[in-house]
């Protein structure tokens, strides 16, 4: 017996074609429906943990007529993203038998998913430390964002990028200028775009991208990669070890000669003072785009079209322009409830008790 067992487990891993299928919830009553549901045509052997304090399903190996024909494999932890998603992967032996059970699953498993045009982000920790989040691209396109983008055209900008030969894309502007909502919106296009589930890695920090942005590899696993935070003034060859390494890698991984080539997007909040010429050429370079702030007539405009953000319009108090971060930051405190206290004064939280305490 331990003999025949070992053959299957072979003939699994070596034969067997798989399917990946994201929920929206993490219901594992849903996953229970779809095994319930194969059971007049196949014998299921479910494997269950406990998970929570609570009794769930890791992994089920489905048989006909003592034949193996497939297996489910829930991944629990693919469920971190506020335990939104999570991912079944489907493994099914390339036969009429397999075929059919393919078909089922899908068939049960569809109205249940999200769509296969999801994105998925792995945020770099050092040392290999990583955490993947599956988000749809609606949570990432906040429909306000293109609006608050003075002199930008935000849904243009990342069709236009993500389409286009070009690889590059250099974002520069002040801390709380709108960057990574910026990025957000790009990387929530994407799958339209791409017309397909996308792999994003972020790296945000200094000393995240020096640990690995000069890694061929992390430009030809992913569709997108996202340079963070990257505050090096310079972006040449020369000078610094370091800076050097990640140029040069990034300049390899977007050389023509290589069939797939990653977007990549570096974000700073300094201003470049040099940048490579080979950075700079048209086959590579999509543009360089500085983020300002919103001038106050712009942002009375957008409040014609969302009077939900019309309480910004306070923040402005005399300024002529203002950071998206200032005006989303002033929105939101002015949305705060205060029951708690009985004495406003006991709160530093307003910016005027901040400058008195030297904040």
């Amino acid at each position: 017996m331990r003999k025949q067992n070992l053959k299957s487990e072979i003939h699994f891993r070596e034969n067997f074609p798989y399917a990946d299928f994201i929920f929206e919830e993490v219901n594992h009553e849903i996953i229970t429906e779809i095994l319930n549901k194969l059971k007049p045509k196949f014998d299921v052997y479910e494997r269950k943990v406990v998970l929570k304090d609570r009794e769930t399903l890791e992994s089920a190996v489905i048989l006909k007529d003592n034949q193996l024909i497939g297996a489910i494999h829930v991944n629990n932890e693919s469920s971190m993203y506020e335990e939104k998603f999570i991912r079944v992967t489907l493994f099914y032996s390339p036969t009429e038998d397999g075929e059919e059970l393919f078909k089922l699953v899908k068939k049960y498993a569809q109205k249940r998913t999200i769509s296969s045009k999801y994105v998925k982000l792995i945020l770099f920790g050092r040392w290999g430390r990583n955490t993947e989040y599956l988000i749809s691209p609606e949570e990432l396109l906040d429909p306000l964002t293109p609006e608050l983008f003075y002199g930008i055209d935000v849904e243009n900008l990342s069709e236009s990028f993500l389409k286009s030969p070009q690889s590059i894309l250099l974002i520069f502007g002040e801390p709380g200028t709108g960057k990574s909502k910026l990025i957000q919106y790009i990387l929530g296009k994407s799958p339209q775009v791409f017309r397909r589930k996308v792999n994003v890695l972020i790296m945000k920090g200094i000393e995240n991208i020096k640990d690995s942005a000069d890694s061929i590899n992390v430009y030809l696993d992913n569709d997108i990669v996202v340079l963070d935070d990257f505050d090096f003034v310079s972006l040449k060859r020369d000078g610094n070890d370091e800076i050097s390494s990640v140029i040069s890698t990034i300049l390899s991984a977007t050389d023509g000669f290589l069939p797939k080539r990653a977007k990549i997007i570096i974000s700073t909040n300094k201003t470049f003072k040099e940048i490579d010429p080979a950075l700079l050429r048209p086959s590579r370079l999509f543009d360089v785009l500085e983020l300002k702030p919103i001038p106050k007539e712009h942002f009375e405009n957008v409040c014609k079209k969302y009077p939900q953000l019309s309480p910004g319009l306070k923040a402005f108090n005399g300024k002529r322009e203002l950071k998206v971060a200032e005006i989303l930051d002033f929105i939101t405190r002015s949305k705060t409830v205060k029951n708690y206290l009985k004495d406003s004064s006991v709160s530093k939280k307003e910016w005027k008790h901040f400058q008195k305490i030297g904040f």
